[in-house]
């Protein structure tokens, strides 16, 4: 029969071999947001510098179905949609956006990306001949009135894009800095002064218009404003943007 003192023993030399094992795991799982970070920070560079399809293999391998990657699958609708021109992919990132998304105030402004896309894949079904009649008709309703949305929206641009005023310009070449090295323009110097860790900036890539960035940093391209009013001193009053340039992104 086994004594006592080597049924202890047996037993301590156990739990010798199980603890650093149990360390190990605890470690390996501390450690996986942090790894997790760092590969979607990778993946946001590969997509700043333009290599998608780098970008695309890091969001994909941080998804997992939960409530936290919804905004994975948001930048991965936006590189479909905005840089690769695929629908078909960018609706179903967006969609998954929407599943999993608890915003509902952004929820909102996505619903419309995807109702948009969707008129467009079924534009395109329509004239490859697989759409009935009845539904190409109403696609081409749904089709007049967006055409009416963008005509208000060209318009709202063009009033965005007037030249400055004699008077702007001549007040402007006087005095475009003030005794502190920051802009005349009170909103833009309030978002100069703010730069650093409290405010975020973007360099400006091609195909980057200023709904397409107030989309991928508010999730609303209706804020294509405030980015304007924020780098006045640069746009000079217009939307035109310059690749390579360096906007101020308030908060």
């Amino acid at each position: 029969m086994l004594s006592v003192r080597m049924v202890r023993a047996g037993v301590g030399a156990l739990a010798l071999a199980v603890l650093p094992g149990l360390g190990l795991t605890g470690c390996d799982q501390l450690s996986m947001p942090k790894a997790k970070a760092k590969v979607e920070e990778q993946a946001a560079e590969a997509q700043k510098t333009g290599d998608y399809p780098r970008a695309i293999r890091l969001y994909e391998s941080l998804l997992d179905g939960t409530p936290d990657t919804a905004k994975i699958h948001y930048s991965l609708a936006l590189i479909y949609d905005d840089k690769l021109k695929e629908p078909v992919s960018a609706l179903h990132h967006f969609r998954r956006y929407l599943r999993l998304s608890v915003d509902d105030a952004s929820k909102k402004e996505v619903q419309r990306f995807v109702d948009r896309i969707q008129l467009e894949v079924a534009a395109a079904a329509a004239d490859s001949g697989v759409m009935t009649k009845r539904e190409a008709a109403r696609l081409k309703n749904e089709n007049l009135k967006l055409q009416e949305q963008v005509a208000r929206l060209q318009s709202d641009l063009a009033e965005a894009r007037r030249k400055p005023t004699a008077k702007e310009r001549a007040n402007a070449g006087k005095a475009p800095r003030d005794p502190g090295g920051f802009s005349t323009n009170p909103t833009t110097a309030a978002a100069e002064r703010a730069v650093g860790k409290e405010t975020r900036t973007y360099i400006v890539q091609k195909g980057d218009t200023l709904a397409s960035i107030a989309r991928r940093f508010y999730k609303s391209s209706q804020r294509w404003k405030d980015i304007a009013d924020a780098n006045q001193n640069q746009l000079n009053g217009t939307v035109d943007l310059k690749v390579g340039q360096t906007l101020i992104i308030p908060r």
